[in-house]
């Protein structure tokens, strides 16, 4: 029998009867990945005991022989079987575990560095990651095991620190079962951290949760499924995330959930499997920069995207999306719940017609891709003026809007910024929305009165009143962005 076959028997059928094929799949993807870590050249794999419940490693090199009985410090790694792990299935390991990360914690070593060697380590609660900690193993083979606990519905892995996690490391192991892989509930923020070669499967809540600020973190060859979640953060925060070459299989609700985000980018993932009626595979908001690239989403949820609160457009570039067949059995195109936010899609390809509400931005060949509603061609226009106080008459200093030769569908969406004209006047903030619909409008009252004037056919301006009894007006900056199908309003201001 294979070594993956004996992995999957370690899962009770109870837990996976209509997952399995999705769950032998995935865990083929993960051990293909695995790597030995320090000494180890040639590795033989064999089952021990009943239903092969112990995973054994041989090692040609005899100094290696050493790192299951020493904790090791001069190599710079704590061993946990050197504080008694047994790694059996049966046996609570979680007071060998924490003695070794309170060792660890007393080196002198950056990242403090604990080793899960090869075995079935089970644990009664939860384990309590120290900021600047290196969790590591032997890959698939070294797995932190909750799945037979049935009443075990903790996370396997937890920040110690009420403020956080810090510059963590957690790499080749295999973690099953409980409410969660990860959880991170923190008071400050969570950063700097590094999961490579993880695979986090039959987590009952998420494979990673995270309440906010989940920044700087990197992801390489990880493998997530079998979770109503696979990386789900409710709060805002979520910055400079990277993930590569990995893996969302098998999340009724979702493979990704972010709140606030900026600064997303997954290259090389691959998405197959589950989904929920009424959920999204991908559901995000209040976010800008978002880039997928080179991603292959297959039989995931019907709607495959849900985006709100994007600022500027979420990419997809290089991507292939097959279709779902999940309800009825035949294969057709994923839909798009995306509102009036904006994608852009850059030499992509669906297999069945892809029909995309909202604003869609094609560039290069996008072969079974199409807009529903608003295509707009090319990139957006933006730009951004600065403009000085001066002494001109009430509604006299405007930003015109001419949109005479602008063609097809087109919005700008406008943040004008008034400065103090003189002490005792505050900053004014506004927001502004111009579309080949829009009518006067008063978009604020006081302390400054600021209009949308249209003006004539296509042509508006954006007036701006001085404040009773000031002879001298604010100075201001206007930011905007346009997006079009063809030509583009122009923008003016007075500068003089």
């Amino acid at each position: 029998m294979s070594f993956i076959k004996h992995l999957t028997a370690l899962i009770p059928a109870r837990f996976h009867p209509a997952r399995q094929s999705r769950l032998d799949a995935s865990l083929d993807t993960y051990s293909s990945r695995t790597s030995t870590v320090g000494r180890r050249s040639a590795i033989g794999i064999a089952a021990i005991g009943a239903g092969g419940a112990l995973w054994s490693m041989q090692e040609t090199n005899t100094a290696s022989a050493q790192d299951a009985t020493s904790p090791g410090p001069s190599s710079g790694r704590i061993n946990i079987r050197a504080f008694g792990a047994k790694g059996d299935r049966r046996t609570d390991d979680l007071g060998a575990i924490r003695k070794a990360i309170v060792q660890a914690e007393q080196t002198d070593q950056y990242p403090a560095s604990v080793f899960i060697p090869t075995g079935n380590f089970r644990r009664s609660d939860s384990i309590a990651l120290p900021n600047q900690t290196c969790l590591f193993g032997e890959g698939v083979s070294s797995i932190l095991n909750s799945q037979n606990d049935t009443e075990f519905n903790k996370p396997i892995l937890v920040n110690k620190s009420a403020a956080g996690l810090i510059a963590a490391r957690i790499q080749d192991l295999t973690l099953y079962g409980g409410s969660h892989g990860l959880q991170l509930d923190a008071e400050q923020e969570n950063a700097d951290l590094r999961l490579h070669n993880v695979g986090m499967l039959l987590q009952s809540v998420a494979n990673i949760e995270v309440n906010k600020l989940f920044q700087t973190v990197k992801i390489s060859n990880c493998v997530f499924g079998s979770a109503p979640y696979g990386i789900r953060v409710t709060g805002t925060g979520t910055n400079c995330l990277l993930a590569t070459g990995s893996e969302w299989l098998d999340h009724s609700e979702g493979a990704i959930f972010l709140r606030g985000a900026d600064g997303v980018t997954i290259v090389g993932g691959r998405f197959e499997g589950g989904g929920r009626p009424g959920r999204a595979c991908i559901d995000i908001e209040n976010a800008t920069n978002i880039l997928f690239l080179g991603c292959f989403f297959e039989n995931v949820h019907e709607t495959l995207a849900r985006f709100r609160g994007i600022t500027g457009a979420i990419v997809f570039q290089s991507c292939h999306f097959s279709g779902t067949n999940l309800g009825n059995g035949v294969l057709r195109a994923f839909r798009w719940d995306i509102g009036q936010e904006t994608v852009l899609f850059r030499d992509c390809i669906s297999v069945q017609p892809m029909p995309v509400d909202g604003h869609v931005m094609l560039e290069g060949s996008n072969p079974g891709i199409f807009a529903r509603q608003i295509l707009v061609q090319g990139t957006q226009q933006a730009g951004r003026l600065l403009v000085q106080p001066g002494a001109l008459a009430t509604d006299q200093r405007a930003i015109t809007i001419d949109a005479v030769g602008a063609t097809g569908d087109w919005r700008l969406n406008g943040h004008l910024t008034l400065y103090p004209a003189a002490s005792g006047d505050t900053t004014q903030t506004i927001s502004i929305t111009v579309t080949p619909a829009s009518r006067d409008i008063v978009l604020a009252a006081s302390p400054r009165k600021v209009r949308l004037v249209r003006t004539g056919s296509g042509r508006w301006m954006i007036a701006i009143a001085p404040i009773a009894g000031m002879t001298t007006h604010s100075g201001y900056a206007f930011s905007w962005d346009v997006l079009a199908q063809g030509a583009q309003p122009t923008i003016r201001v007075p500068l003089t």
